[in-house]
């Protein structure tokens, strides 16, 4: 009979893993820890922001994620490992040290990567090719592949919190001449989240093109308008340069894996004839 306790239990630690990672964000921010700088260019009609850590938070916000994260893998493969052992699988033999559940990105790599759990049966093989990304509807196809993504670093790379701007609105000016026009700019790749460092996310600007494939920033001496944008939004995101996971999104995630793993709990062990 197959044990899901364990799985449930990794779920479990990752949901509330989750809930300090996020009260600790919160509380963080509320304390000016992450701060937003905008500066109007004297000279050049352009605004410009910067975003940066004038205080670390109370606990490592990359660190806690990176439990999260790592609790949800370990969750999914437990369930691989139950079917293994239930289709007849040896716990000791060579074959264990390969099953992992598979995240897959098409039926031809499902297909592959379905034989390191060899024991499967057809019901349990139904449920896992039901919980992979190409067979998601519900916009969480993305999930899986950023987990997996995000739980194999490229060499020497740890997770790190980054971030990015973006304008929920774009800025308003009056009508320009011909040859002028209105540059956003956000910056990429975004940049790494540290303690007294500040650095450019964005920035706005009126520019008239100076060749093929050239554009200078004009001076406000010319009696150009550009009223002040409003700031850009400021998305944190967890990266190891392989995957990443924005953190609002981070509950999104535990539960979609919440979900993979209670849709094995009434999975029936197999039939004699099965095994």
């Amino acid at each position: 009979m197959m044990d899901w306790t364990d799985a449930n239990k990794k779920v479990a630690h990752a949901k509330r893993r989750t809930q300090e990672l996020l009260d600790t964000y919160h509380a963080w921010e509320n304390d000016r820890g992450l701060l937003r700088i905008e500066i109007k260019d004297d000279e050049l009609a352009k605004y410009s922001w910067f975003a940066g850590m004038q205080k670390e938070p109370a606990v490592d916000l990359s660190l806690l994620a990176g439990d999260v994260f790592g609790a949800l893998r370990d969750a999914l493969d437990y369930v691989a490992w139950q079917v293994f052992l239930a289709g007849g699988g040896d716990r000791d033999g060579k074959q264990a040290n390969q099953v992992y559940f598979p995240i897959a990105v098409d039926q031809a790599a499902f297909d592959k990567q379905v034989k390191k759990i060899p024991t499967a049966w057809p019901a349990a093989i139904e449920r896992l090719h039901a919980a992979q990304p190409f067979n998601q509807t519900n916009g969480v196809e993305s999930v899986l592949p950023a987990l997996h993504a995000i739980n194999n670093p490229s060499k020497h790379r740890e997770l790190s919190l980054v971030t990015a701007g973006t304008f929920s609105q774009s800025a308003t000016l009056p009508k320009l001449p011909d040859d002028l026009g209105l540059s956003i700019m956000l910056i990429q790749p975004w940049p790494v989240l540290k303690p007294n460092s500040f650095d450019l996310i964005a920035k706005v600007g009126i520019i008239r093109k100076v060749g093929d494939d050239s554009f200078q920033t004009v001076r406000w001496s010319e009696g150009v308008i550009l009223d002040q944008p409003p700031r850009p939004t400021l998305e944190l995101t967890f990266t190891n340069g392989n995957g990443e996971i924005a953190l609002g999104a981070v509950p999104e995630v535990v539960a979609h894996v919440e979900s993979i793993v209670g849709s094995f709990a009434h999975l029936d062990d197999p039939d004699e004839s099965e095994v």
